[in-house]
C-alpha cells in the first residue's frame, strides 16, 4: 500500500466520523440476547450474577449457590447491576461487555492523539475493528474484555510522558486494583511483567518507574483490598488458598481437557486478529531505543504471549490481552511506514496474503451453512462419536437464509477490493465496519444453529422440567447450564448428597450412562438428542 503521503487532505486529521461511531454503537448494542448463553464460561459468569441477585449475597461468588472461588467479583457485579436493571437474561449478561467495548474504541481514539498527534490518518479503533476475534468478544458475557480494558489502561498509563510521578503511579495502580479485582493476580502479573521488562530494556526509564512504584502499589493495594480484605476478615482464607490452587492447577497441566501445542496461542492471535496482525508483524520484531507506546505494546504482547504458550491449560481468551497491543502496532506501522511489505520477508506482500485470507474467510462462511444442511450427506464418511452424531441429527433446520453472512461478506470484499489502494484510510473504515456488521448476522442467524446442536437439546430438557417444577441434577459430565435454564433457586442448594425424590430428573452424556448399581432405583425416563433423562422410581427420601 501506499505512503500516508497519498491519502486525501480531508482525511489527514484522523478524526472519526459520527456515523461510524453510530454503526459501531448499533452492531456492539444491538441482539445482544439473539442466542443464549454459551456453556461453560458464558453460563458459568451469567448464572454467578443471577444468584447474586436472588440470594442477596453480593459480597462473595457463588455457583449453585456454593462459594465459587475461580473468580473475583468485580464483573459478576456489573453483570448483576445490569440485571437488576434490565432483567435476568443473555442481553443483560452481555451488556457489560459492549459498554466496555465501546469504551475501549473511545480511550483509544483519545490516547492516539497523544501518541502520534501529527500523524494519525487511520485511527486506532479502526484498526482493531478490522478482525474477527476482538469484536466478538466485546459481545460476549465472558470476563476478559474488562480484565483486559483494565490492563490496558495500566501499561499505556505507564506509557505516556508524565510530569507527576505521583499521580501516574496512583493511576497505574488503580488500574491495576481493578484488574486483580476482575480476574485475579494475573492482572498484576502481566502488567508488571511488561513494566520489568521495559525497566532492564531502557535505562531512561529506570528512575521514573521506581518513582512511580510505591504510589502504584499503594493505590493497587487500596482498591484490591476493596473485597479481599473483608472477604478474608469474613471467611477465612478459603478463598485465596482455593484460588492459588486452581491458578497452580491451570499452570502445570490442562484442565478439563484444555491440552494444546505450543503454537496454539500465536495462531489463534494471527487468525483471530486477521488481517491487522498481518500489518503488525513486522512492527513485532523490531529492536526499540526509544520507549514509546510502541514500546510498550510490543513488550506487552510478547509477554502475554510468551506466559500462555508456557501454561499447560490453553483456551482462546487466555492470550486475549494480546489482540489490543497487536492492533495498536498495526496502527503505528499504518501510520509510520512508506510500505505494508514485510520487511522480515521482502517477497511476502502483505495485500496478496491478506486478500486471500479474507476470501478464505468468506469461503468458511458459506461452507458452515452448506455443511449443516448436507449434514446427513458426509456424517456417514466421517468417524463421529456417540454422542457427537446424535448432536448433529438434532432437528435442526438450516434453511437458505443461513447464508446471508458470508454472502453479505462476499459481496462486501468485492466492494471493498474496488476501493483505490491509495485511499488506505477509506479501505481500514471500509473494513473496521464489514467484519462486525457480519459478525453482528453471523451470532443472530449462524450461532443460534451452531448452539441448538451443541447445546440446545440439554437447553430444552432443564426448561422443561422448569415448567413442571422438577429438579435436574447433571450426572457424569460438567455443565452450569441446570442452575440457569432450571432456573435453580436458593432451596435448591445441592451439597453432593443426590436427593432422592419423584421430583428430581438426571441427565447425562448417552456415552456415559448411569450405572444400576451406582444408582439403585433410577430409570431412563427419556432420550432427547444426545442425553438420557432418569427419573426417581423408588419411594421418596
Amino acid at each position: 500500500m501506499d505512503s500516508i503521503e497519498n491519502f486525501d487532505h480531508m482525511n489527514q486529521s484522523g478524526q472519526i466520523s459520527w456515523k461510524w461511531w453510530l454503526v459501531m454503537g448499533i452492531l456492539l448494542f444491538t441482539g445482544l440476547g439473539w442466542v443464549e448463553l454459551f456453556d461453560w464460561d458464558e453460563l458459568n459468569f451469567g448464572e454467578s450474577a443471577r444468584e447474586m441477585i436472588l440470594s442477596g449475597t453480593w459480597e462473595r461468588v457463588q455457583v449453585g449457590y456454593e462459594p465459587f472461588w475461580e473468580k473475583p467479583p468485580l464483573f459478576i457485579w456489573l453483570q448483576a447491576l445490569h440485571m437488576k436493571l434490565f432483567g435476568i437474561s443473555p442481553m443483560a449478561a452481555r451488556l457489560p461487555n459492549a459498554l466496555c467495548g465501546f469504551l475501549c474504541l473511545a480511550y483509544l481514539n483519545r490516547f492516539q492523539r497523544q501518541w502520534l498527534p501529527h500523524s494519525h490518518s487511520i485511527p486506532w479503533p479502526m484498526v482493531l475493528c478490522c478482525a474477527w476475534l476482538p469484536f466478538l468478544y466485546f459481545r460476549s458475557g465472558i470476563i476478559d474484555p474488562w480484565f483486559n480494558f483494565f490492563m490496558l489502561l495500566c501499561i499505556l498509563r505507564l506509557a505516556k510522558p508524565a510530569s507527576n510521578h505521583i499521580k501516574t503511579g496512583l493511576e497505574a495502580g488503580l488500574w491495576a486494583g481493578l484488574a486483580v479485582l476482575t480476574k485475579g493476580p494475573v492482572g498484576l502479573l502481566l502488567p508488571g511483567l511488561t513494566a520489568l521488562w521495559m525497566f532492564f530494556r531502557h535505562k531512561e526509564l529506570r528512575l521514573k518507574l521506581l518513582q512511580y512504584a510505591p504510589f502504584a502499589l499503594l493505590a493497587f493495594l487500596l482498591v484490591s483490598s476493596v473485597w479481599y480484605v473483608p472477604e478474608t476478615l469474613n471467611h477465612g482464607t478459603w478463598f485465596i488458598r482455593s484460588f492459588i490452587a486452581y491458578q497452580w492447577e491451570l499452570l502445570k497441566e490442562p484442565v478439563a481437557g484444555h491440552e494444546q501445542p505450543f503454537y496454539y496461542h500465536p495462531l489463534v492471535v494471527f487468525l483471530g486478529c486477521f488481517p491487522f496482525s498481518l500489518w503488525a508483524f513486522p512492527e513485532l520484531w523490531k529492536t526499540r531505543r526509544q520507549p514509546g507506546p510502541e514500546a510498550w505494546l510490543q513488550s506487552c504482547f510478547w509477554m502475554v504471549l510468551i506466559v500462555f504458550s508456557l501454561v499447560s491449560t490453553k483456551i482462546v481468551h487466555y492470550s486475549s490481552m494480546c489482540w489490543v497491543p497487536l492492533s495498536g502496532l498495526a496502527w503505528y506501522k499504518l501510520n509510520t511506514s512508506q510500505t505494508l511489505t514485510l520487511s522480515a520477508a521482502p517477497w511476502f506482500k502483505t495485500n496478496k496474503v491478506q486478500g486471500m485470507g479474507l476470501w478464505i474467510f468468506a469461503g468458511l462462511l458459506l461452507l458452515i451453512p452448506l455443511a449443516g444442511m448436507l449434514r446427513y450427506h458426509w456424517m456417514p464418511y466421517i468417524p463421529l462419536d456417540q454422542y457427537a452424531s446424535a448432536s448433529l441429527q438434532l432437528s435442526v433446520d438450516w434453511n437458505w437464509h443461513i447464508f446471508i453472512p458470508g454472502v453479505v461478506f462476499a459481496l462486501g470484499l468485492l466492494w471493498w477490493n474496488r476501493i483505490p489502494s491509495q485511499q488506505l484510510k477509506r479501505k481500514v473504515r471500509g473494513l473496521s465496519m464489514l467484519i462486525p456488521l457480519v459478525l453482528w448476522l453471523v451470532n443472530g442467524i449462524v450461532l443460534p444453529k451452531i448452539q441448538a446442536h451443541s447445546q440446545g437439546a440439554a437447553q430444552t430438557i432443564f426448561k422443561e422440567a422448569a415448567n413442571h417444577q422438577k429438579l435436574v441434577v447433571p450426572v457424569g459430565y460438567k455443565t452450569y447450564a441446570h442452575f440457569w435454564f432450571n432456573a435453580w433457586t436458593p432451596k435448591h442448594r445441592f451439597r453432593g448428597k443426590l436427593p432422592y425424590s419423584h421430583d428430581v430428573l438426571i441427565i447425562t452424556r448417552m456415552d456415559r450412562p448411569l450405572k444400576e448399581i451406582w444408582y439403585p432405583g433410577w430409570v431412563l425416563w427419556k432420550v432427547h438428542g444426545p442425553f438420557l433423562v432418569y427419573g426417581y422410581a423408588g419411594n421418596d427420601e
